[in-house]
């Protein structure tokens, strides 16, 4: 058969292929394509064809090898790489997904300028690289999809792909702005559970502990590291919490994604020995209560436990000599004496975010215990409560003065040997002491 003949024939072929696929007809579609490529086995349309029939049928292996070797026959040509995106994503084969979204955007990029080359549709090229972002994402190639997820946010801008401004969907928008934030996250933990890791590692060398311990150590070496800057991580998740402020980004609280801010500030206090990083985590607990609420009954419990370490960090239940902190407060603040009774009044609110009842003493959660006392020595006249005096002294002067009438009234030795006991019981579960920790232990996998 001349060459003019056969590619006649490769057409008609195609063509029965075409209308047999639109017909709902797969398997008859598969057919003409096999006919097609018994007359050349190298030609690009019937690849393609019988990867989109294959698809069809539901044969994902099928359609991803004719999607392959029509890639192979003709690389530069954009059909072959979308089928293969598609059916890879279907099988979920991830790693073959990236590679055709990347090829995809490839094609879109060599095209740019190019004079006599086929545009590609902005909104073509916007969608593979968000589909993109998502397939590294998945993959878990978190600095790969990171840098993509930017690239989605940069088309909102108008200065991406030749500078053609395309207007992102409020949906595409956020998927971006939250994709960037777990991407760096998600990075980060990596980076933070090696260093767990090589912690608990290197206490077993040393030593011989128990499962707990090496726990308590993987915990606290992990959030050491939270406290290392990252500013990459940080701005990905303040710009998810401002620019998604009142809509879709806060439809689903995430405590990690949330309260990452919160969750690092507290890291860098636990590693400080200032004031100020005490302050910083009380403006981010409150800038968490401020945009989601109660998130669905989670916020409280977390910025509970930070609250409380912020107290303990501007001596407001703890002394400041004994501790090692030092007194490090703004210069806004006006005396010593008016700052407490400010920032107690902070903590208190924080402590009482979210509660319909007076926290109790009595509570199982240990954390829960301490607040309540907390707040009970404080209503009783040592800081924040109705006819409290400004620079009465601080929560823990009161607790811990023996033979204190104030504690006695405010703290019931029943109480007080309650709250011991609700103590004793989260030192033995968690194998940590402060109340941020002990929420970072539980959040943690258990030890055997």
């Amino acid at each position: 058969m001349s060459s003019a003949a056969t590619t006649k024939a490769v057409r008609a072929h195609l063509k029965a292929a075409k209308e047999a696929l639109a017909a709902g007809d797969p398997p008859a579609a598969r057919a003409a394509c096999g006919a097609a490529l018994a007359l050349d086995d190298r030609s690009y349309d019937a690849l393609v064809f019988g990867g989109k029939a294959a698809f069809a049928g539901g044969d994902l292996t099928a359609a991803l090898a004719s999607y392959r070797a029509a890639a192979a026959v003709r690389g530069d040509h954009p059909a072959a790489w979308q089928g293969m995106a598609e059916a890879a994503t279907a099988a979920g084969d991830l790693a073959a997904a990236a590679e055709a979204l990347e090829r995809l955007l490839g094609i879109a990029a060599a095209a740019e300028g190019v004079e006599g080359a086929a545009p590609i549709p902005p909104e073509k090229v916007l969608d593979w690289t968000i589909r993109s972002a998502a397939a590294l994402m998945e993959s878990g190639r978190w600095v790969e999809a990171g840098a993509r997820w930017g690239k989605v946010l940069a088309w909102g801008c108008g200065d991406s792909m030749g500078e053609r401004a395309v207007v992102l969907t409020e949906e595409s928008r956020w998927a971006a702005l939250a994709g960037a934030a777990e991407c760096a996250l998600s990075e980060d933990g990596v980076a933070a559970a090696a260093a767990g890791a090589a912690a608990a590692a290197a206490a077993a060398t040393k030593a011989i502990v128990t499962p707990a311990e090496q726990h308590a150590v993987r915990v606290a070496a992990e959030m050491a590291h939270g406290a290392l800057p990252n500013s990459t991580l940080e701005n990905a998740v303040r710009a998810f919490l401002s620019q998604g402020a009142g809509g879709v980004a806060l439809a689903l609280f995430d405590p990690r994604l949330h309260g990452a801010l919160l969750s690092r500030a507290v890291a860098r206090l636990t590693a400080a020995t200032g004031a100020a990083a005490a302050v910083d985590v009380l403006d981010e607990a409150e800038a968490l209560v401020s945009m989601c609420g109660d998130g669905g009954g989670a916020v409280p419990r977390i910025v509970l436990a930070a609250a409380l370490e912020a107290a303990a960090g501007l001596d407001l239940g703890l002394g400041a000599e004994e501790e090692g902190w030092e007194e490090q407060l703004g210069a806004s603040h006006e005396s010593r004496a008016e700052s407490e009774v400010s920032l107690e009044r902070r903590v208190a609110a924080l402590l009482s975010h979210g509660t319909s009842a007076f926290p109790s003493v009595h509570d199982q959660d240990p954390t829960v215990a301490v607040a309540a006392a907390w707040l009970t020595l404080s209503s009783h006249g040592v800081g924040v409560g109705a006819g409290a005096a400004a620079g009465a002294g601080r929560s823990g002067r009161a607790a811990n003065l023996p033979g204190s009438a104030a504690a006695a009234a405010a703290l019931p030795p029943a109480a007080r040997a309650v709250l011991l006991q609700a103590l004793t019981r989260g030192d033995a579960s968690s194998g940590v002491t402060t109340a941020a920790s002990a929420a970072a232990a539980a959040a943690a996998p258990p030890p055997p």
